[in-house]
């Protein structure tokens, strides 16, 4: 996937801080639409508007630079909640793995699609 357009930033800067919140520091944190979303939703690259105006359905990709802990699918669901409720998106994927500088840490994943 590449950025369609600059709303992936404007995404990126809405949601960290409450992840971050929730997660503490990251290793890893970056939200992208798929290349088609500007075609798809006659976006204009020079003059984009807020992705909440938008039906697009961003991926959203969390790296912890930690161990798992056992509250990590509740703390995970709760993102997911927020990005649906507070951050206003009606479509996505978001993924949480476990990695340090790009080493993986724990095999485990947590993914989920709305």
């Amino acid at each position: 996937m590449v950025p369609a357009y600059s709303n992936d930033k404007e995404l990126e800067n809405h949601i960290r801080p409450d992840i971050e919140q929730k997660l503490g520091v990251l290793d890893e944190f970056w939200g992208e639409y798929d290349e088609r979303t500007g075609i798809t939703y006659h976006v204009n690259p020079n003059k984009s508007g807020s992705y909440k105006e938008y039906d697009a359905a961003p991926f959203i990709h969390i790296s912890i630079p930690r161990e798992p802990d056992k509250k990590d699918e509740e703390i995970f669901n709760e993102i997911v909640l927020f990005i649906q409720k507070d951050a206003g998106l009606k479509h996505g994927t978001v993924s949480m793995n476990y990695v340090k500088k790009g080493v993986p840490l724990d095999k485990k994943e947590w993914r989920k699609t709305f």
